[in-house]
Formats: C-alpha cells, structure tokens, sequence
C-alpha cells in the first residue's frame, strides 16, 4: 500500500480505535500521565525562519499545471511543519516522525481536556517500507498493544470508502498525487504533481468545511454594510473607528433581535478584514450565483494615523476569531522576522498591534455575554485607544544583527520584558476593563 495512503488509513483506524476503546473503557489502560512528545515547545527565530525557507522552497502554486516535482523533506523539518502546524491550530497536541531507510516512526500525543486534564492520550506506531508496498508492523495506545494483523487490512480496505465520500474523494485526490519515492535515514523524498483543478476543489471544500452556509451569509451582510459605510464619508483616509462603531451598532442590533453575538462579531471581523486587504469577499464566501455585491469604495483606514497597524490588527484579529490566537501569534512574529532580514525592520509597534487584534477577537467569538458587551461597548466607541494601546516608545525598525545582538531569540528576558510591557499596555484599554 502507498505510504501516503497508508498515512491517511492509519489516522481513519486511530479514529476508530479510539472510540472503541472510550466505549468499553479501555481506553484507561492507554491514558498515561507523561507525554510521549513534548507539547508546549517553543518556537524560535531561527525556526520561523526555516519554516518559511520550507513553505517557499516547495509552494507549489509556482508550478504549471500538471507539472510533477520532487521535494526532499529531512526529518528535522518535518517534525518542525508538524510542530508548527499544531502551536497554529492551539492544540494540546505533539507529534514526532523518526525516519529511517525500511522504516519510519510515528509518535502523536493529546492531552484531555476538563477533569482529566494533565492525562495523555499516547499513540505510537512503526511503519516498514518495503519497495513501494508500506505496512503498520507495530502500534501502541499508550501501553496496551493494538493487533496489527488487522489494523492493515482495515486501512486497506477503510481508504477507498472514505475516498468516496465527497470531502474524502477531494483529500484521497491530494494524497494520490504524492508518492514517496525514495524513504531514506532522517529524511524522505516525494514526489508530487500539480493540479489546478484538485487544489481549487480542495481549497473550496475547505473553505465549506470551515465556514457554515449561515457564516457566509453574515459576511455577505457585513460586507454590504461596509459597502453603505464608504459611501458615507468623503475622506481618503481616517480611523478604523469611524467603521467598528456602525458595524457594532449594527451587529449589536441583530443579537438583539435573535442572532448570536459570537459569530456575528466573527462575520464582522472577517468582512472588514477583506475590505482593508482589498481582498475579494467571495475568497470566505465562494460564488453565490447571485448578483454582486455593493462595490465599496476605497479608503484608508488607520490606526494610530498607521495603515500597517490597522492590518496587523485585523489580520490577527481574523485569524484568532476563525481558529485560535497561536496562529496569530506566529504569523505576527513571522512577518516581523521578515521584516528584520532587509525590509522595515522588526516592529514592536506592529507585534503591539497584532497582540491587540488577538486580544480583542478572543472578546469578540467568547461566550454570548462577552461578545455582546464588546458589541456595546464598540457600538459607544470614541477613540482608538479604548481598544488599540498606545505604541510611544516601543523599539522598531531593528534589523537582524541588531534584533540578535539585543534580543537573543524569541525566549529571552529581553525579548520577554517588551512583551510584558506590550501585555500591560493592552490590559489598560477599556474594552479589556469592561467585566
């Protein structure tokens, strides 16, 4: 069986294996009280860094259509995407793959959530490759062994059902266009051919799985609020405020009448995202088959008399109100890094900025009480600053050397110290004192 299917099957049968073993209790046998990988690892600049040197080197919207390209991955950076994917998606999640030449280890470990917080969830496996045919020879939930004599012909068997569901059919598509051509020791080599049509139905089905047909629908408004919103002024330029204060106005009006507040504040930020970005709103909304929306006109809106501010803001913003603040985080320092090698310069005054967007999203998709106080208290808004801290005096516009000559690395006290200060700065805006 191909290794990338057998990777897919064996996710599907771990699925199931758990269910089993939560319905008749076995599972206690398998929770254990240390992790089998480590969870909170941190991310440091030089592996940003290298994680963005991975994503460029292999984009594959770079290729033409039907264009097939070899990739080698070393073991190193694999687990370093599978760490970063995981602190992205704000799980209590690790995962860790040892590669050798006949054969591969996978370790994926989960803390419980609620009373069995601090209890692990451990699951191990060894794969063998022989030739192009690849096999589970060994697997383990924490320490009770899982027969594998069946667990092979079950994914044999498990992954073409599953492909022909519709979501699965598009994701078996994605997975039978790579093929691992040459295993090796601590690194693997793929091979993969570029489909237009795969990646946009795939992109699509995404974007359907994350977005209900009800959360589309309120970006639609939102975006048409928008729309009348710019047609009110006559200004080039002016504060996200003169926007946030009619939107809430308007979101706290319809929770009123019945809708919920979390993800009508959540459509809003989404909306005013893409309008800022200049971005398509059909990008979260797909092609209604309906006339098209109001054209908006275009203005600048700023925080702190800065553009840049206002979309680190609302990027991050967007970001952790549609899946959680680690991503936020990690595409705030990301761009700053960047920015550190040759552009503008690392900016605290921009990490201020996306820390603030965080902030407030987690008030913006919180409980129904959260949400809609901050929907009153936007909806009476008056300055910036009741939402946005103050940036005086933070350091900006450091380049590489200077920012490791200074700072060190993402974990020093150094580096912790301005953080903190960026932390006491946000916890001192209004909408943070409102409870």
């Amino acid at each position: 069986m191909g290794t990338l299917k057998l990777i897919a099957g064996s996710l599907i049968v771990l699925m199931f294996v758990s269910a089993i073993s939560l319905s008749i209790g076995l599972i206690f046998l398998g929770l254990e009280s240390v992790p089998l990988v480590t969870l909170d690892r941190e991310l440091k600049q030089e592996d940003i860094g290298r994680i963005k040197k991975i994503i460029q080197q292999n984009d594959p919207r770079r290729l033409k259509d039907g264009q097939v390209k070899k990739i080698t991955i070393q073991q190193e950076e694999l687990n370093l995407v599978l760490d970063y994917a995981l602190v992205s998606l704000d799980a209590r999640m690790g995962a860790q793959v040892v590669l050798n030449v006949e054969s591969a280890k996978i370790q994926v470990c989960m803390e419980l959530p609620g009373r069995l917080s601090g209890k692990y969830v451990n699951l191990a496996a060894r794969l063998s490759f022989k030739g192009r045919q690849t096999t589970i020879t060994c697997m383990k939930l924490g320490k009770l062994p899982v027969p594998v004599f069946w667990v092979n012909p079950a994914i044999a068997l498990g992954y073409p059902f599953f492909k022909s569901t519709a979501w699965f059919k598009t994701v078996g598509e994605v997975i039978d266009s790579i093929r691992v051509i040459e295993p090796g020791d601590r690194k693997v080599s793929l091979e993969f051919q570029w489909d237009r049509g795969v990646a946009k139905r795939f992109q699509n089905q995404a974007r359907d799985l994350i977005l209900s047909p009800s959360e589309r629908n309120r970006i639609r408004f939102y975006s048409v609020e928008i729309a009348r919103i710019s047609h009110s002024f006559n200004k080039p330029t002016l504060s996200v405020s003169a926007y946030f204060q009619p939107l809430f106005a308007t979101a706290l009006e319809r929770s009123r009448a019945g809708e919920p507040p979390g993800p009508e504040n959540r459509a809003l930020v989404f909306s005013l995202t893409l309008y800022v970005m200049n971005w398509s709103e059909k990008i979260l909304t797909g092609d209604p088959g309906e006339a098209a929306l109001p054209k908006a006109a275009r203005q600048t809106l700023t925080l702190v008399g800065r553009s840049d501010l206002t979309q680190h803001f609302l990027i991050s913003a967007a970001i952790a109100a549609g899946s959680n603040s680690g991503l936020s985080s990690i595409v705030g320092v990301f761009k700053e890094m960047e920015d550190s090698r040759g552009g503008t310069g690392f900016s605290f005054a921009d990490l201020a900025a996306d820390r603030a967007g965080i902030a407030f999203a987690k008030l913006a998709v919180a409980d129904s009480d959260q949400a809609r106080a901050l929907q009153i208290s936007m909806a009476r808004i008056r300055r910036e600053s009741e939402f946005m801290p103050p940036i005086d005096h933070l350091p900006e516009g450091i380049m590489e050397l200077e920012f490791k000559h200074t700072y060190h690395d993402l974990n020093s006290r150094e580096y912790a110290l301005v953080e903190a200060e960026i932390t006491r700065r946000i916890e001192g805006c209004k909408i943070h004192g409102q409870d």
